[in-house]
């Protein structure tokens, strides 16, 4: 019978990583440059070691959740994977423009945007894809486009859960003020698509969603602010 898949967050200073620990151990993110040491802290306090891990999946390729991936490449040996839509910002090192919804993300904008380690994905994805098609194994789930925070956003649906990535967030200030209130991201580069995206998310119905700065936060309070 499969293992139930089980969702740790690892709280990092800027967004958060997760780890999908099941039939095998995917880790979704990979937080800012120099983040892969409070990972690889993480993932020992849940007793995974670094080769453990089978996949690296990014949600998307800005550097406060791809910052770290080269080295985390490294330590673990996992493939990573990234949209093929947001591949020009990881092989640059670069975040693409950083377009604000609204002007506290302008005073917020220079501290966020910063280079990071430059790489080249292992697996360029374009369509919906499970994720044992990526190389993990036996790990129950998929991965769907999910536009609009970036071109290249996707989320993790997995059981009854969301790894949505920057599709929203939780609270303020990076959810260090109420976490678990959903609103919408600080920067989007097309609100539309964003606004689309979380619609076909709350179609699907996760009861909780796993989201890169704050949360989670529930579907009954997605559906109150967004529905």
């Amino acid at each position: 019978m499969p293992e139930r898949t089980r969702v740790v967050k690892i709280k990092l200073p800027l967004a958060n990583a997760y780890v999908l620990a099941g039939n095998c151990t995917v880790l979704v993110d990979t937080g800012a440059p120099g983040d892969h040491a409070r990972i690889v802290a993480a993932l020992a306090r849940e007793g995974i070691a670094p080769r453990d891990i089978a996949l690296i999946l990014l949600t998307h390729g800005h550097g406060d959740h791809a910052g770290s991936a080269r080295a985390l490449r490294a330590l673990t040996g996992a493939p990573v994977a990234l949209h093929v839509a947001d591949v020009d910002m990881v092989r640059r090192g670069r975040n693409r423009s950083l377009s604000a919804t609204r002007w506290t993300a302008r005073i917020l904008r220079p501290f966020v945007d910063k280079p990071f380690e430059a790489f080249e994905p292992d697996i360029c994805f374009e369509d919906e894809s499970s994720l044992a098609s990526f190389g993990g194994h036996g790990m129950p789930g998929r991965v769907i486009h999910t536009p609009g925070h970036t071109a290249g956003s996707v989320s993790v649906l997995v059981e009854d859960v969301a790894i949505a990535g920057d599709v929203m967030m939780g609270g303020h200030l990076g959810g260090e003020i109420w976490p678990v209130q959903p609103r919408l991201h600080y920067f989007a580069e097309d609100r539309i698509a964003l606004r689309q995206s979380i619609a076909r998310l709350i179609a699907l119905v996760p009861r909780t969603w796993y989201v890169g700065h704050g949360g989670p936060v529930t579907m009954a309070d997605v559906e109150r602010v967004f529905g």
